[in-house]
């Protein structure tokens, strides 16, 4: 509950940054805050919801945060695909609309 989703999210946030260097001048005691911050946050919006609801039920509610935990962890696997792919398949813009034969409307 502590250190669980927002570890997972910290960890996520850190591989993202730009490089190396950044990453360093940043320093750990930023992402350990985070991991820390983001835990308790999300733990808190848990339980509201449960109050909220009156669906209260502890053991649910470390299976929901358990499941955010490891929804995050399993993101960062997945592959990164950009725009491109997504919208036209694995070769990007080969199969796509040309940008050079694109039509003008500037004059119409």
């Amino acid at each position: 509950m502590l250190i669980g989703p927002g570890g997972a999210a910290a960890l996520w946030f850190w591989r993202t940054a730009p490089g190396h260097r950044s990453r360093l001048a940043t320093g750990a005691a930023f992402y350990l805050a985070l991991a820390i911050a983001l835990s308790l946050g999300s733990s808190l919006l848990v339980a509201t919801g449960m109050v909220y609801f009156r669906l209260w039920n502890p053991a649910a509610g470390m299976w929901v945060v358990a499941g955010l935990t490891l929804a995050l962890l399993g993101a960062q696997r997945l592959p990164r695909i950009t725009m491109a792919q997504f919208l036209y398949g694995q070769d990007g813009l080969k199969h796509g609309p040309d940008p050079s034969k694109a039509v003008s409307h500037a004059g119409s």
